[in-house]
């Protein structure tokens, strides 16, 4: 189906309960992850940590958290929603009262690091203990104000659920917040009792649920129904038959704990320029130039015996709503994406050497590959059906365990990727080089976007920040070794950096930049 993309103005999804709290049901997508998540031990949580240079003491960065953590709140909503343990299917929102209940959740939220720890010591220990299901997994801010050593900074754990992919726009806001002069009298200050009435239209609503009210897409057939649940079929059986390279899970991983580790390559903005002006020279995104070098990776770390075995690669990845509508402008759908996948026969990538000719060559096909994989808007119709069913089977008898995969292989995977938008500067007027006579300004000097991932698999993102390029990748190594994981990871950007050699190299914008903001899945 052709791009339909357009804004929606929706009336809410959530609704007014007897207690006075909003509630709501959790559709589609937004049902698998909050089940992983409870279920796999927080997979899919998300940590961000934003390192701090500031102006404000350390006193004063702790007294200006509760209630820049409180406007947080009034200005995205969502931070306040809670996924109850009981029903996985549901999630919350109770409006403060007071300025108490205010006071209390921030108590719940926020931790202010003891003075003996660094930024990657707080990012470390968040990884290592998934987020609070006594708290209906409230995102959680840690506020490291006196380090040990290193930079002052917040770290942001987050549930993917309901605001994982606004985590750059809260840790934003946050930032936003600490400055204002009216931060500095604690959250009596600047409490405003919660209206159930005002927030309703600003809490976040499902993809599923926009695709429901939108009225430029076409209603679906009975026969467009029936199509689509034929491919999906015919799709499941043939993935059940295909054999997949990729790196080995290690075999003694019943024996071993988990343990989160992240793989980040920056590279400076003249080599991202060259980059992108090779890929622009051949007509290659950076998405799919980059998923060129995973998997040629992934076959140089496949055995013989996978080698042997295999027929091809399944490569997998996420699709964004956004292709086919935009969020409307008061309630987010924070949870736009649909779990995606592509294959590419083993002939396709054999028998040549790994240079920039078969990279672009390889790319090319991911192009088409990728393209021809997504499916039909109406596919959030069947996810959502399929997904209910799931819910329902797994609580028959009560909320049972959803046990993790357990692959022999990590299938090639590529999540998150596009331009990181985060100011640099709060609360001065430094960056366009005029005076301030605000005493009060922050700065983020760099950020590392990570998480929870329990999965065995190693999974990469793609990201720009600033103007420099970012190839990062999580893994557990409880599946993976750390020295076969990181020269795994390495080989892709040594790949990457094939495009490097006899590239023209130009000044003019790349088609690829454009390719990789609107055309990617995140």
């Amino acid at each position: 189906m052709a791009a339909i993309s357009q804004e929606l103005s929706l009336p809410s999804e959530w609704r007014k309960d007897g207690d006075g709290s909003l509630s709501r049901r959790l559709k589609g997508f937004e049902v698998v992850i909050n089940m992983i998540e409870f279920h796999q031990s927080g997979n899919c949580e998300l940590i961000i940590t934003g390192d701090l240079e500031s102006s404000m003491t350390p006193d004063e960065l702790e007294h200006s958290i509760y209630p820049a953590w409180v406007k947080t709140r009034q200005q995205h909503p969502m931070v306040g929603v809670r996924l109850p343990s009981d029903d996985l299917s549901n999630a919350v929102f109770a409006p403060f009262e007071t300025a108490l209940d205010a006071q209390e959740w921030c108590e719940q939220t926020i931790v202010i690091a003891k003075d003996d720890l660094t930024m990657r010591e707080v990012a470390d220990r968040c990884k290592a203990t998934p987020l609070d299901r006594n708290t209906g997994r409230l995102p959680q801010i840690h506020l490291v104000s006196r380090p040990f050593s290193g930079t002052q900074g917040i770290v942001l754990h987050s549930s993917h659920v309901l605001s994982g992919h606004f985590v750059m726009t809260i840790l934003e806001e946050i930032a936003r917040q600490l400055v204002q002069d009216d931060c500095t009298g604690g959250v009596q200050g600047v409490f405003r009792k919660e209206v159930p009435e005002d927030l309703i239209e600003r809490l976040p609503i499902s993809a599923v649920y926009a695709y429901e009210q939108a009225s430029h897409i076409p209603t679906p057939t009975q026969q467009d129904i029936s199509s689509l649940a034929a491919r999906q079929a015919q799709n499941a059986q043939v993935a059940m038959e295909r054999v997949s390279v990729g790196p080995s899970v290690r075999d003694d991983w019943h024996g071993q704990n988990s343990r989160m580790q992240s793989y980040f390559k920056d590279f400076p903005q003249s080599t991202l320029a060259s980059l992108k002006a090779a890929m622009r020279q051949d007509r290659v995104t950076m998405t799919a130039a980059y998923w060129a070098c995973i998997i040629l990776a992934s076959l140089d770390f496949s055995t013989a015996e996978q080698l042997q075995k295999a027929n091809g690669v399944e490569c997998l990845f996420s699709t964004h709503t956004r292709r086919w509508f935009q969020s409307p402008n008061t309630a987010p759908i924070t949870m736009g994406v649909i779990p995606s996948s592509f294959w590419l026969d083993k002939g396709e990538l054999e028998g040549q050497a790994k240079d920039r000719k078969m990279l672009t060559r390889v790319a090319q096909r991911v192009m088409t590959a990728q393209e021809a994989a997504i499916e039909s808007v109406h596919i959030l119709k069947q996810i959502d059906t399929s997904t209910r069913a799931l819910y329902e089977t797994t609580t028959q008898n009560g909320t049972r365990p959803m046990p993790s995969p357990q692959p022999d292989i990590s299938k090639p995977t590529l999540t998150s990727q596009g331009i990181i938008e985060l100011p640099e500067w709060y609360g001065t007027d430094i960056a366009s080089g005029e005076e301030s006579n605000k005493s009060r300004w922050l700065r983020y000097t760099d950020y590392r976007y990570g998480g929870r991932h329990t999965d065995p698999s190693i999974c990469f993102a793609l990201l720009v920040f600033r103007g420099k390029l970012r190839v990062q990748a999580l893994y557990d190594e409880k599946y993976f070794e750390k020295e076969r994981a990181e020269a795994y990871i390495s080989r892709t950007v040594e790949l990457l950096t094939l495009w490097l050699s006899h590239e023209e190299v130009g000044t003019e914008q790349s088609d690829a930049v454009s390719g990789f903001v609107a055309r990617t899945k995140l």
